[in-house]
């Protein structure tokens, strides 16, 4: 239970607390006639001021919230490694594989060589059959 409230924190944040939301009104640009370009007076404003991220070919709503739920999983992550718990909990094993997978100077020293058996056996597949 307590895993799937902090997965809908994660993703839903303030809705899950109860906090009320509502539409932007200040993406919208109110000099536009809205039968004349509803698109543009419903988004306008917003579209003016907003800068697309260099490393992205788009940018709106869903790759907002896709960065907000990606942050707040990472938080989540974190506090889990900061206090990993009793041996044998999830919060245990949380903090072993995130600790694990953040330690890039364990993972270079062991290279290629985690993988080299699945490799080999790939390398002898002579068939698709």
């Amino acid at each position: 239970m307590k895993r799937l409230v902090l997965c809908a924190l994660a993703l839903f944040g303030g809705v899950a607390l109860g906090e009320t939301h509502a539409p932007d009104l200040s993406g919208m640009d109110a000099g536009v006639a809205p039968g004349d370009d509803f698109f543009a007076y419903a988004n306008g404003a917003w579209i003016k001021t907003t800068e697309i991220p260099a490393d992205r070919a788009s940018y709106g709503n869903s790759a907002i919230l896709s960065d907000v739920t990606t942050q707040r999983v990472n938080e989540l992550l974190k506090a889990a490694a900061a206090q990993p718990g009793r041996a044998g909990t999830e919060a245990q094993q949380i903090s072993d594989y995130y600790s694990s997978f953040m330690d890039e100077a364990a993972i270079e020293a062991k290279g290629a060589k985690p993988v080299t058996d699945a490799l080999k056996r790939i390398d002898e597949i002579f068939s698709r059959s």
